[in-house]
């Protein structure tokens, strides 16, 4: 019982952050949302996507250098990889983000 309450958090934060994992994607949409905020609408290009046309939210301290990748991948028709948990919350904030080769 003891060894369960100790190890107890390491297993849920575990859980936490295995659900987050690289996606190589489709940028469909990328800009600045009516609250504020940066927000990019991908698609999962994997063989069995995991998501489509789902709107991420670009964390604000990066906003401008992740907009400046998501347009440069847009206006080269390039895919970017993007590391992020899609099924948290609303609106995902993107953790890592580049153009795919």
């Amino acid at each position: 019982m003891v060894a369960f309450v100790f190890l107890s958090p390491l297993l849920f934060s575990a859980q936490a952050i295995a659900a987050s994992d690289w996606y190589h994607c489709y940028i469909s949409l990328a800009g600045l949302g009516g609250q504020g905020g940066t927000y990019l609408r991908l698609t999962d290009a994997g063989d069995s996507p995991q998501f489509m046309e789902k709107v991420f939210r670009v964390p604000d301290s990066h906003s401008k250098e992740m907009l400046a990748i998501a347009l440069t991948a847009v206006s080269a028709n390039l895919k970017v990889f993007v590391f992020v948990d899609p099924a948290e919350g609303t609106y995902p904030e993107i953790i890592s983000f580049y153009i795919a080769p």
